[in-house]
């Protein structure tokens, strides 16, 4: 009878969660929602955005996700990396964390230019930002669901990087800490860079992968002899640093030679000095990234 009216279901619940808080009043947290293997390990994650999938109706939406899924798995497994999954219209790949994988960075690397190489071959756009450091990962969750996730600042800043990426439409891009894995590799040219709060003395620098600097790299663009490469984008980085330090007019100067129409990358970046404080002092995570900031440097 007691069910019936609620009663009795009432004081069973009010039981269960009196019994669940500890002297404080508070529900305690138990250690195994942390799961068993969580730690922090040294990991490389790779974001691929799908360029124009949230601008696409449900069955284009379907289509895409099919295609850079396929071509996701299989670049991964080649680089010994683990799709982490799908969100929004990005995939997550990480490299050491639930597969080992010696020479993690490069292998991040690899993947990036294999998945812009595939995708260019069937006329698909992405884009890619690839990130390494200490990450929290494991399997997480509570009892009734776990899952492995990447917690803290390494996977927040590879969306972030990501979000930039895409303002730009830039192919792959690499941060300082794979900067040299990439290098060893591949000419590399300053997308941007971002200051995290206005108090930040020093900008992070996002690079693109350019022209290969060894052999099977006919599929890359501007293919110019190797001093030449090395000249050219060395020019363009000096600009963008002189950009960062505030030198508005050196930085000008420097970039007149670089202007394309096709180069959409150096278009928005010259687009920078119709407002000459966009991007400076930018505080990316207190500041919408399509306003960037108004803020005087």
């Amino acid at each position: 009878q007691e069910s019936c009216n609620g009663s009795a279901s009432s004081k069973t619940v009010t039981q269960s969660h009196s019994e669940s808080r500890n002297s404080s009043g508070t529900f305690p947290i138990r250690q195994a929602a942390l799961g068993n293997d969580a730690r922090i390990r040294k990991v490389t994650l790779a974001s691929a955005n799908i360029i124009g999938f949230l601008e696409s109706d449900l069955q284009k939406k379907m289509y895409l996700h099919g295609k850079y899924l396929s071509m996701c798995l299989l670049c991964a497994k080649e680089c010994k990396g683990v799709p982490d999954g799908f969100s929004g219209d990005r995939f997550q790949i990480s490299f050491n964390a639930v597969r080992q994988c010696t020479g993690h960075r490069a292998a991040g690397v690899r993947f990036g230019v294999d998945l812009l190489k595939h995708a260019k071959q069937q006329k698909l756009n992405i884009s890619v930002a690839v990130t390494s450091g200490d990450s929290p990962c494991g399997n997480m969750g509570v009892e009734t669901m776990k899952k492995f996730s990447h917690v803290g600042s390494l996977a927040a800043w590879l969306n972030t990087m990501q979000q930039i990426v895409s303002v730009y439409s830039a192919g792959v891009c690499v941060d300082v800490s794979v900067k040299t894995d990439a290098e060893a590799l591949f000419f590399l040219r300053t997308v941007d860079f971002v200051h995290f709060s206005k108090h930040s003395k020093t900008p992070i620098f996002i690079y693109e992968i350019m022209d290969g600097k060894q052999v099977a790299t006919e599929e890359w663009m501007y293919q110019l002899a190797g001093s030449e490469r090395d000249d050219k984008y060395r020019a363009y980085n000096d600009a963008v640093a002189l950009f960062a330090r505030g030198e508005v007019e050196a930085a000008r100067d420097l970039l007149r030679g670089f202007y394309s129409d096709q180069d959409i990358v150096t278009k928005t970046f010259i687009a920078r000095f119709e407002r000459p404080h966009y991007g400076l002092n930018t505080g990316m995570s207190e500041v919408p990234l399509e306003r960037f900031t108004t803020r005087t440097p």
